[in-house]
């Protein structure tokens, strides 16, 4: 029996037909399902809402109350490591504080020399000039000596906060990982161990700016008490704006912790030789790539959205202490 021409009726007959090339190709997705696209993948939030709660009610009193404390804490940790260093960095602190209230002070002498007269005053005034020169640099040279003393430092801290972090663990009790809020916990103490050492950075840049400020303030104090309230005026828009930048900053890290979890496990899934078969036996690269890259657009997304009030921040509080500068 022929085989119908195209655009002719099928025959009556029970015979069966012979299907072509082309609905044999057709038929095949239809009889083994279409492959489906990837879901999108769900908000996800592995981070502790207790954590989140008390950051976003705390106020900057609540925070500036904390300074002494964390600095507290730093201190204890680098004099638990390594007592030398610690010391060469409180040391080179002050040095370079009292360097440069000294630079201050030589400048301001030799101020009323250079107004009065250009020629005669040059030469009253360079041995001023001179000292003012020589405590900038040992200033500099005593922040350069402290940053080495960091550098060396720092390794030890973060070697000492993950060996205490791993210890506590191993004393825990097998019933204490099934306890409530335990994964939690477990995991705000494994990023404070890795923070442990941007912590002691800040410490030492705290303390720094601090040791700064009040060399500054008994300088301008013994020129004019009104240099006083300038200089604070100038310095208080640039504290609360950077607490306010820092809160920014952590409700980005807060918004996207999961996103990088979950992105951080895609890659390992996607790039281990270990799974490199399986996941080509059983198609999961475009699933998994899906996830990898839309948690790659979501962090991407949130910290973009941060930028834009961040230099909003950043800026208002630089216009606000240049304010008093200019008008003074």
């Amino acid at each position: 029996m022929k085989r119908p021409r195209i655009g002719t009726r099928p025959p009556t007959t029970a015979e069966p037909q012979v299907p072509s090339a082309a609905e044999d190709t057709a038929a095949v997705p239809a009889a083994r399902g279409a492959v489906p696209q990837p879901s999108a993948p769900p908000e996800l939030d592995y981070n502790g809402r207790k954590h989140r709660r008390a950051m976003d009610d705390a106020t900057l009193w609540d925070m500036a109350r904390r300074i002494p404390m964390a600095l507290a804490q730093s201190a204890r940790l680098a004099w638990s490591v390594d007592r030398r260093m610690t010391i060469t960095i409180v040391l080179c602190q002050l040095l370079s504080g009292l360097g440069t209230a000294v630079m201050l002070t030589s400048v301001a002498e030799a101020l009323p020399h250079l107004t009065t007269d250009a020629r005669t005053g040059l030469g009253q005034a360079w041995p001023a000039l001179a000292v003012a020169v020589v405590a900038m640099a040992l200033g500099a040279g005593m922040w350069i000596l402290a940053d080495w003393a960091t550098r060396r430092l720092n390794p030890k801290i973060a070697s000492a906060a993950d060996l205490t972090l791993v210890d506590l663990h191993m004393r825990a009790e097998l019933s204490a990982y099934d306890a409530e809020g335990f994964t939690d916990r477990s995991q705000a103490a494994e990023i404070g161990a890795l923070r442990a050492v941007d912590l002691a950075d800040d410490a030492k840049t705290l303390t720094n700016g601090f040791v700064q400020l009040v060399s500054a303030a008994t300088v301008l104090t013994s020129l004019h008490p009104l240099l006083l309230g300038v200089l604070l005026l100038s310095v208080v828009p640039r504290g609360l704006g950077g607490v306010i930048a820092a809160r920014i900053d952590y409700r980005v890290h807060d918004r996207t912790l999961s996103a990088r979890n979950v992105r951080g496990m895609m890659r390992w899934w996607l790039t281990t030789s270990e799974l490199a078969d399986e996941l080509r036996a059983n198609t999961m690269r475009p699933y998994l790539h899906s996830w990898y890259r839309t948690m790659c657009d979501r962090v991407e997304g949130r910290e973009l959205e941060g930028a834009r009030p961040y230099l909003f921040v950043t800026l208002l509080a630089a216009s606000l202490a240049g304010l008093p500068l200019l008008s003074g």
